[in-house]
């Protein structure tokens, strides 16, 4: 990941994940002062991901070369899921990605098991103990990609000579997909597509995080005319009393 992940949650507090070396440190915006939370991962190799489906969800791989599944509630991280699991320990998880599909979050990910095919997996994330083997592929597939897609659910198969795509019409039932015999021209349309979608989504981020802080801004100034319009009605009534005890002097 990028040194620096923002996201907010649904109260639309601010946080940001710094990655220094194997370790997530985290930090929380809070009336334009950031309050650090500490080291909240640890052991973190690389391909770092954040995903939100009704709560915050994170994976990476370890630097024990394992795919690790969080989630996040109360600023406190929950270890999920470690995968390869201690019955497929000769298993190597190559990659993995987070999709939404008919309102429902899924962690996909690619295992070259101990047969040495590298068999494409889903798994609800509503019902973690449900893995459905999606696509038995060979041993040279070892890369792929989501493209988004109005039309489905496409899924990019990189070889070392080869891209294969494939439209996906179940991620609950083993095997329930179409190769695509011409896929240059899908892909290309679809990669611009995410790319584009990605832009937006990180523009989107940094939005969210000035709206936070002006509407911070906005609260603070509104209590501090509150705190000065008290203040000054205070000092309206004892210049009145003053005023007073002042004009009854003149008569006595």
């Amino acid at each position: 990941m990028d040194n620096y992940h923002i996201f907010t949650l649904s109260s639309g507090q601010p946080i940001i994940l710094y990655q220094e070396s194997e370790k997530i440190y985290m930090y929380a915006i809070y009336s334009g002062r950031i309050r650090s939370y500490g080291v909240v991962l640890e052991n973190v190799k690389d391909h770092f991901q954040h995903f939100f489906s009704n709560q915050h969800y994170f994976c990476y791989f370890s630097t024990q070369e394992k795919l690790h599944l969080f989630s996040m509630k109360d600023f406190h991280f929950n270890e999920l899921l470690s995968l390869p699991s201690k019955e497929c320990q000769n298993d190597h998880i190559l990659q993995a990605k987070f999709i939404t599909y008919e309102d429902t979050g899924y962690l996909l990910y690619l295992a070259q098991e101990q047969s040495g095919l590298c068999n494409l997996h889903s798994i609800p994330l509503s019902d973690l103990a449900k893995t459905v083997v999606l696509y038995e592929g060979k041993p040279k597939e070892q890369q792929f990609d989501i493209l988004p897609s109005d039309q489905g659910i496409f899924l990019q198969l990189i070889s070392e000579n080869n891209v294969k795509l494939l439209r996906i019409n179940s991620l609950q039932t083993k095997g329930n997909f179409n190769i695509l015999s011409e896929p240059e021209q899908y892909c290309k349309q679809l990669v611009e597509k995410e790319q584009l979608l990605e832009e937006k989504k990180k523009k989107l981020a940094t939005m969210e995080v000035a709206l936070y802080e002006k509407n911070n801004r906005i609260a603070t100034l509104e209590s501090t005319q509150k705190h000065i319009t008290e203040q000054y009605n205070e000092l309206a009534d004892f210049a009145g009393k003053l005023q007073e005890e002042l004009r009854k002097a003149r008569y006595l």
